[in-house]
């Protein structure tokens, strides 16, 4: 099983087309080594806490912003190292053997977070002749001269300008859980540079290592992955075709630009010494190392660059969520506050109901008082005609004293018409 601080995982390190896959399969066919094909899977985990990508659909910004909220930078990496260790020991179970190799080309770029997450895994740099990875980058996968070159930057441009001198430093402190082996090395003498691996390993070396080609497997693995060198599948043996190809595959001209991005220091330094030796037969100007560092610095700034700009617009989302944040909360207290209104505007509404109904039942009562007085009204009425007819109906003589008795008896009634 692999532990947390990465016993039992190894990881292989390289440019591509260095010879990773060969020395894969090399170490898959051994009996405690499981080398599936390239996870690179570290590589997005890795981006998820620094990395926008601006073609994501659901706003890849707010989501790391979101991300950062949620997790420290403390945190993110126990998670980190809690996903990679279950893929790992899934990968161990399954294949019930007990070293697992990551081969990820390209790991350059997280060096320092492999460092942190698993600081006891052993490291492996493979290195070949830079000329020939060039080589094999035009001739295998057609990649012009000028990308790596960095006329037009893409990600192969990377892998010269930042690549080999990431790696370089990186193995550049002694470290027992580090080792380096040239790809020439490995297809000259593979017996011997095996057997020096597997002692870095702590595994026994076995012959039949050389034979993965029988593996059906372990070839079936590989050949059913997008990942990797298939032209390593195919071939009955471990050769030497491919070393120093460089030499006739491209006029002066062409090394010449090379070794202006490179410089002549990482080839001394990777264990080329040779190479300045044949630079010189083929009359190739040799630049200054600053001349070189500033090439591909430029190179890294189109990256530089880019990552300032996408973590400008991420540190703008921020300050923007930020001010959002505080209009919310002045909102939210506003609509507190209005709430707090409305239950007084609907006590004040209850109350003025509650008078509303009580008046509607005093008018209730007043009508049906009216209703009485109209009749009693409607009957005074009718009285005071019976009598004005019967007062005019009287003798002469007696009307002065009957009308006196009669305005005396409407008067008593409290009925004011008119006679």
């Amino acid at each position: 099983m692999v532990s947390e601080e990465g016993k039992n995982l190894v990881f292989l390190f390289s440019l591509p087309r260095s010879g990773s896959t060969l020395l894969s399969l090399l170490l898959g066919n051994h009996s405690k080594v499981v080398c599936p094909p390239e996870p690179w899977f570290l590589l997005k985990i890795s981006a998820l806490f620094n990395k926008v990508n601006s073609n994501c659909p659901f706003d890849d910004k707010l989501a790391t912003i979101g991300l950062k909220e949620f997790l420290s930078r403390e945190s993110f990496f126990e998670a980190a190292r809690a996903f990679a260790l279950t893929a790992y020991n899934k990968q161990l179970n399954q294949s019930q053997k007990t070293i697992l190799v990551d081969k990820t080309p390209r790991y350059y770029h997280i060096l320092d977070f492999i460092e942190r997450l698993f600081p006891k895994a052993k490291k492996i740099w493979l290195k070949r002749n830079p000329l020939d990875v060039v080589l094999s980058y035009k001739r295998e996968w057609n990649i012009d001269l000028q990308e790596i070159l960095g006329k037009k930057v893409t990600y192969f441009s990377f892998d010269f300008a930042l690549g080999l001198f990431e790696f370089e430093k990186y193995f550049n402190s002694p470290s027992p859980f580090k080792f380096e082996l040239n790809y020439e090395s490995l297809v000259k003498k593979p017996m011997e540079t095996l057997a020096g691996l597997c002692q870095f390993l702590g595994i026994e070396n076995e012959m039949d290592m050389l034979n993965f080609f029988q593996n059906k497997d372990l070839i079936s693995k590989n050949s059913s992955s997008v990942m990797g060198d298939k032209k390593a599948l195919v071939a009955p043996t471990v050769h030497s075709n491919s070393v120093g190809g460089w030499y006739k595959g491209f006029i002066p001209q062409e090394v010449g630009d090379i070794v202006h991005l490179l410089g002549l220091d990482i080839f001394k330094r990777m264990g080329f010494p040779d190479v300045v030796d044949s630079l010189k037969e083929m009359g190739v100007g040799v630049p200054s190392e600053e001349e070189a560092a500033e090439a591909r610095q430029k190179i890294c700034n189109f990256h530089l660059d880019r990552m300032k700009e996408l973590t400008r617009q991420l540190e703008e989302s921020e300050f923007d969520r930020g001010e959002r944040l505080k209009q919310i909360n002045e909102l939210t207290q506003l609509l507190k506050e209005s709430e707090f209104d409305r239950g007084e505007r609907v006590k004040e509404i209850n109350g003025l109901t509650l008078l509303l109904q009580k008046s509607e039942a005093e008018q209730g009562v007043f009508f049906e008082k009216n209703a009485i007085l109209k009749n009693e009204l409607k009957k005074l009425t009718a009285e005071k005609k019976v009598l004005r007819e019967k007062l005019d109906q009287s003798p002469p003589s007696w009307r002065y004293l009957r009308e006196n008795v009669f305005y005396k008896i409407i008067r008593k009634l409290g009925f004011w018409g008119k006679a």
